[in-house]
């Protein structure tokens, strides 16, 4: 009966950690290969704290105390396979459950990705043949093993990874010292740099030849391959997309890309938990005006309390770029755009300089807060020479961004807005303003923010109550900060129902109950999965 029970417990168990193996390897390649980003997952999300306190988690630590216990007591041992049958039968239906429901999280195939992969699953299946324990008791110890194993191959590669870098990104700093006349513009914010990103390279490609970062390539590394792969002597400029986690990073960037105009986008506590405080994140992001030479210029997001602080105490050649939303103007702005109209599909407004009026702009964009993202595109080409009808011809140019507020329209004409490629507060804020254009039900499909520090709670509850006044429905992607959420939205008195979403019954609730006049915003990665099981098409 002993063996019928182990031979059962192990093909559970191999079922389960090939999927924990994937799981882990995910989870790394989701924070880059950063233990800080790692530690502050598990540290700060509940999602993080069940996999360390969780209910199978003391279910195993139960067991190995009950084995121990069981060397005193040998009479009790017989029911120590019992309890390891159960425990991996259990996660093995829990495996089935994240397969139906679409909550499986697998890593995507990558050379790092893969070796890691390969390199813990051969071990830990070779471990299972050499028990070096009680077998019962081996096969928890060996999951241990596997998750520590994929912790030494993550150590072990980052020496020949940090080398490859070291590499690439010394390439292309000489492929950029010789490229004597391109202008580099680089772009830094804790949110809007990838859109600004965009709309300025398809502004400024209207007249000159332009690079940009490809897509989130916003380290080091990436930005390298961007110049490896696109600098040629036909480049004009060369727009670079920076991020970071903490002070330096943005110097490095710098450094290496020696950028002649630097473009502030708004500074908000995202990823607080990593730089540690306010503060800190501030000094990160002028790290990108510091590295201007004398002779540089500095656009700053005057809609920015931090932006406009730092713009007032530049000392170099600085722009200050300000939409205006409510007409009532209360910041003195170089350029700043005026009489907004927004329309389901459709931004208009108005721009002027402190010489002239530029004239009226149609974006083929939504959402007010996109006009933060073109005005610096629409200074800049004017600062380089373009004329007011290019400006605008280019202008008409611009298409949203995948994954960036983009709208998709399923079969029965409910509007879907993708916004998955990341959720902060402002990103949040920005999409609520856009849903009070519809007359039907609105709903949001969001994951909580994160890295977020001291702040996650309080975020959450205020942001729950802007949610609250707009939205029918709030589908929680995971349950980080729900009692925070859940408070926000009953305090605000508003009708909004918090539903935690399982991706399918997600899917199905907005096909079966949603139509013509409705819309459904998918805010952050992990809301792109049941947006995935709806059939859409581009509006």
């Amino acid at each position: 009966m002993n063996n019928l029970i182990f031979y059962l417990t192990l093909a559970f168990f191999i079922f389960f950690i090939v999927k924990n193996i994937f799981f882990w390897t995910y989870l790394w390649q989701l924070k880059e290969y950063r233990l800080d980003r790692l530690l502050v997952h598990l540290r700060s999300t509940q999602q993080g704290r069940s996999l360390i306190f969780g209910w199978f988690s003391i279910a195993k630590l139960v067991a190995v105390l009950f084995f121990f216990a069981s060397i005193f007591s040998p009479n009790i041992y017989s029911i120590f396979p019992y309890i390891v049958f159960l425990i991996y039968l259990g996660s093995f239906l829990k495996v089935l459950n994240e397969t139906r429901t679409k909550k499986l999280k697998l890593p995507v195939p990558t050379l790092k990705s893969s070796a890691i992969f390969a390199l813990t699953a051969v071990i830990t299946i070779g471990l299972v043949g050499i028990p070096l324990l009680d077998k019962f008791l081996w096969l928890i110890v060996i999951e241990k093993i596997s998750t520590l194993l994929i912790v030494l191959w993550v150590g072990l590669l980052w020496l020949p990874s940090d080398f490859y870098k070291d590499i690439v990104i010394n390439r292309a700093i000489k492929r950029l010292s010789n490229s004597k006349k391109l202008l580099t513009i680089g772009i830094t914010g804790s949110y809007g740099k990838g859109s600004t990103k965009n709309y300025l390279s398809t502004i400024l490609s209207y007249k000159f030849n332009v690079l940009e970062t490809y897509g989130n390539y916003n380290t080091p590394i990436g930005i390298a391959k961007t110049v490896l792969k696109g600098i040629t002597d036909k480049k004009n400029i060369f727009i670079a997309e920076m991020g970071a986690y903490k002070k330096g990073e943005i110097s490095e960037m710098s450094s290496m890309v020696k950028p002649k105009i630097g473009i502030l986008t708004g500074i908000n506590d995202q990823h607080i938990s990593l730089f540690g405080n306010q503060e800190n994140i501030i000094e990160a992001k002028y790290e990108l005006i510091d590295s201007l030479p004398k002779d540089g210029l500095g656009l700053f997001n005057g809609n920015s309390k931090y932006c406009l602080d730092l713009y007032k105490k530049t000392k170099k050649k600085k722009i200050l770029y300000y939409v205006d939303y409510d007409n009532k103007r209360n910041v003195a702005a170089d350029i700043t755009a005026d009489n907004i109209k927004a329309d389901k599909l459709f931004t208009s407004f108005s721009v002027k300089t402190e010489n002239k009026k530029l004239g009226n702009f149609t974006l083929k964009l939504i959402g007010k807060h996109s006009i933060e993202n073109v005005l610096p595109g629409i200074y800049l080409a004017s600062y380089l020479g373009m004329e007011t009808q290019a400006i605008k011809k280019s202008i008409s140019k611009i298409s949203p961004t995948k994954k960036t507020v983009y709208p998709y329209v399923n079969v029965k004409k409910t509007i879907l807005i993708d916004d998955t490629y990341n959720a902060n507060p402002k990103a949040v804020e920005a999409v609520l303003e856009y849903m009070k254009l519809y007359k039907g039900k609105k709903v949001l499909i969001l994951q909580p923010m994160i890295e977020l520090g001291k702040n996650s709670n309080k975020d959450h509850y205020e942001i729950a109550k802007k949610i609250a006044e707009v939205c029918n429905y709030l589908f929680l992607t995971n349950d980080n900060y729900v009692e925070a959420v859940k408070k926000g939205i009953k305090e605000s008195g508003g009708n909004c129902k918090v539903i935690l979403d399982i991706p399918n019954k997600t899917a199905s609730f907005i096909q079966e109950n949603l139509g013509r006049n409705d819309v459904v915003v998918f805010e952050g990665k992990e809301a792109g999965i049941p947006l995935s099981l709806i059939s859409h098409e581009e509006v």
